[in-house]
């Protein structure tokens, strides 16, 4: 009886894998652009400067630019 209370408490209390984010934080969209072999070697070498995978890199730099745009008056 003890083993099999230790067991369920072991299965019960162990958590697995890291917490899950708040629905905001979750990224489900996905962007898919076409490169050249030659452009996606200089999109890796330009997110490695930055200790950053190509998609974190791609999503920082994407979005310092879109957000200045669309807060621009005028044309």
């Amino acid at each position: 009886m003890t083993q099999d209370f230790l067991w369920l408490h072991y299965v019960l209390m162990s958590k697995r894998g890291r917490p899950k984010k708040a629905k905001v934080e979750r990224r489900t969209n996905v962007l898919r652009i076409r490169l050249t072999q030659e452009e996606r070697a200089d999109l890796e070498a330009a997110a490695e400067k930055k200790s950053l995978d190509v998609s974190a890199w791609g999503r920082m730099v994407l979005l310092e630019t879109a957000r200045p745009a669309i807060n621009q008056t005028g044309g």
